[in-house]
């Protein structure tokens, strides 16, 4: 593997020293950036996360325009489903071909194979990496079971997700084997990635504050908690967890297994010290703060980085940067992280 001449967001994440606090942005690989949409213009969203080519350049976009200390794998958490069986289009979100209900779970559901499915997703990263040249560690990533679920149960984006719910709260056992299948499948999806030399992988649980905090520890996080115990990878390899809007349940969330933990904006850094302790804090200034003035967002990181003091800490938003966000705010967070964390170092 290349050394990193940047490998702070590495340091961060195992509880090193870092000479200024790295960050990355969650859906940084795309949304705000203009060369992005001008590749989009010729190419489809699958087309690009099935291309090496493609992939490499879009992914990389992100660190050559703003600074960040991480670049993430463009791809998307339902492109595992399409070796389940499952097809779909992005139109802009997200529509399936077909959805997965009680009667037809993981019977009628096709399990992947690695090695001849996903050797797109192999040579991605490698050209990835390729592009990379070894300038910031690479982030893969996954779908919860429980939010992957949501997906496939509702056949796309909802608002009120009412045929997982039907079947969450009708048959309990059922879905949980659902989760479990799904669970499964997405470790494999991992295990591509890191075999093919990610540097961590974060698992997105988007769809958790659906859940009580009783329902996050009976359904997501077990699902969760059995994909990173089926990883094979170093001790010092950061696996992070994301749960926006279940700051309820972060007690629960300490014990998933991850290696580090990522925060919305919702909850406070300073509070989340005493739940997580020694643990690996990422997070969580207000994504709608970049849409703001100079001074707002100057204020926002640095209470962001104040709160964060006292133990390892990685800069993001609490979501995705948002797509109206001018680029030039996304460049000014960045300089912003870095220049007031190393004035705080000295």
């Amino acid at each position: 593997m290349i050394a990193l001449a940047n490998d702070r967001f590495l340091r961060a994440a195992r509880g090193q020293e870092v000479d200024a606090t790295p960050i990355w942005m969650m859906r940084q690989a795309g949304r705000v950036l203009p060369e992005y949409r001008a590749l989009r213009k010729d190419h489809s969203f699958l087309e690009v996360a099935h291309d090496p080519a493609l992939c490499a350049e879009v992914t990389t976009q992100p660190v050559d325009r703003l600074n960040v200390d991480a670049a993430i794998l463009f791809s998307d958490i339902l492109l595992p489903a399409e070796a389940m069986g499952i097809g779909m289009r992005f139109d802009p979100g997200p529509k399936l071909d077909r959805q997965v209900g009680p009667g037809d779970g993981p019977a009628t559901m096709r399990r992947p194979r690695p090695k001849e499915d996903w050797t797109y997703l192999h040579d991605c990263i490698q050209a990835t990496l390729k592009r990379l040249d070894g300038r910031v560690p690479l982030i893969g990533f996954c779908g919860s079971p429980f939010t992957v679920a949501c997906y496939l149960i509702d056949g796309g984006g909802s608002k009120n997700w009412v045929g997982t719910r039907r079947w969450m709260n009708t048959d309990p056992e059922g879905f949980r084997e659902f989760l479990f299948f799904l669970g499964e499948c997405l470790a494999d999806w991992l295990q591509v990635q890191i075999d093919a030399g990610v540097h961590a992988v974060q698992v997105f649980d988007s769809w958790a504050s659906l859940l009580s905090p009783a329902g996050m520890e009976r359904f997501s996080l077990p699902a969760v908690n059995r994909i990173l115990n089926q990883l094979k990878i170093p001790d010092d390899f950061p696996t992070i967890y994301f749960a926006p809007g279940a700051g309820t349940s972060l007690r629960a969330q300490s014990r998933v297994g991850a290696r580090m933990i990522g925060l919305d904006w919702r909850v406070n850094l300073r509070t989340v010290r005493s739940v997580f302790q020694d643990l690996p804090l990422q997070g969580n200034l207000d994504p709608g703060l970049l849409l703001g003035s100079e001074a707002e967002i100057e204020a926002g990181v640095r209470s962001v980085l104040q709160d964060a003091q006292g133990g390892a800490h990685v800069f993001n938003l609490g979501h995705g940067v948002i797509p109206e966000t001018p680029v030039e705010n996304a460049e000014l967070v960045v300089r912003l992280v870095h220049e007031i964390s190393r004035e705080g170092a000295q």
